[in-house]
């Protein structure tokens, strides 16, 4: 996590009102649904949202630099997903400012996977961390006392098996961390959102 200087301002990609934000997330909800049952995605995609646009920096293969202001939509361990007013090309390298749960503000560095337009000129762009993150420090996992509980005792298990070789690996608490949420998302399924 680096630092960030401001010296330009940060463009509205969107420049769009809030409904038409709102339906590009619904039109996202709906694609991932429908991909739910995906599994070969190696981390959790969490629901991440900011009380304020996300500042990016776009570093273009040709050079030139842009600052933008972007809507989050998604976020793992390994990587984050936002809605952009323009494609992007895949291997663009993204500097993302995030604020923490507990308010802090941190830059992540990663590049472009993948760019989808969503509708119009609205596009989901995904990008892969330069190094793999605590989503924890982003997202916060509750469970309410009605939340139903799901019953898929052998992957809870097998997590937790895993969970105990780490410790005893001497695992980095980041790695640990994440081995923790897997073991949330394997017991309680509205700790997580499956996005295809």
């Amino acid at each position: 996590m680096t630092q960030v200087t401001k010296r330009q301002p940060y463009l509205d990609s969107l420049q769009t009102c809030p409904t038409d934000v709102q339906e590009a997330l619904e039109i996202l909800a709906l694609r991932e649904a429908e991909r739910c049952d995906d599994t070969a995605r190696q981390s959790t995609r969490y629901t991440f949202r900011m009380p304020s646009p996300m500042e990016i920096v776009l570093l273009q293969p040709g050079g030139s630099v842009g600052r933008f202001q972007v809507v989050p939509h998604n976020i793992s361990n390994t990587g984050l997903g936002f809605l952009h007013g323009a494609f992007v090309h895949l291997g663009t390298v993204c500097q993302m400012k995030l604020v923490t749960l507990d308010d802090k503000i941190v830059v992540l560095r990663g590049k472009t996977k993948h760019a989808t337009c969503v509708r119009g000129r609205v596009h989901f762009i995904g990008v892969e961390f330069d190094c793999s993150i605590d989503v924890l420090d982003f997202v916060r996992l509750t469970r309410e006392p009605n939340d139903e509980v799901v019953h898929d005792r052998e992957q809870a298990l097998k997590v937790a098996k895993e969970l105990g070789e780490m410790v005893m690996s001497n695992a980095t608490i980041s790695e640990l961390r994440a081995k923790y949420t897997d073991l949330g998302r394997a017991l309680f399924a509205d700790a997580q959102e499956k996005n295809g």
